[in-house]
């Protein structure tokens, strides 16, 4: 009787771990492709280039380690492939760039003095980065 009893929970613990692992694989895998972009929405205001970085890349690689520690017992090569690009995207974006300074919007217009005039005066000036999460996700 009790041996059996030990075998159902046994059989129980493992199938709850497997369902846990599941869970949590399918996690890793949607989890830092969602926050490189909410990493790009802070404004420089709450966090600086720096700080971002170091929070951010440690959080993104450590989910994608989890993942490629696991994506061996499930067969997931595309995976690895999607995972380790995305890790060299991350650094590309977040550490050796600073995506607020780089990669403002420039706005460009010319506009003619008069018709017969060849001669355009062109106005650049960059738009700062928006201080409202409504402005910088919309």
């Amino acid at each position: 009787m009790s041996t059996k009893l030990f075998q159902n929970i046994r059989r129980l613990y493992s199938g709850s771990i497997m369902a846990l692992l599941v869970v949590l694989r399918s996690l890793s895998i949607i989890a830092p492709i969602c926050l490189l972009p909410c990493a790009l929405m802070i404004p420089e205001s709450a966090l600086n280039h720096r700080k971002l970085a170091i929070s951010f890349t440690t959080l993104i690689f450590v989910i994608h380690g989890f993942n490629l520690c696991f994506s061996h017992k499930f067969g997931d090569t595309p995976l690895q492939l999607i995972a380790v690009s995305h890790s060299l995207w991350t650094l590309d974006v977040l550490v050796w760039r600073d995506p607020r300074k780089d990669f403002k919007l420039i706005h460009r217009t010319s506009a003619k003095l008069k018709h017969d005039s060849p001669a355009k005066p062109v106005r650049l000036w960059q738009e700062s980065y928006p201080q409202s999460i409504s402005r910088r996700a919309f």
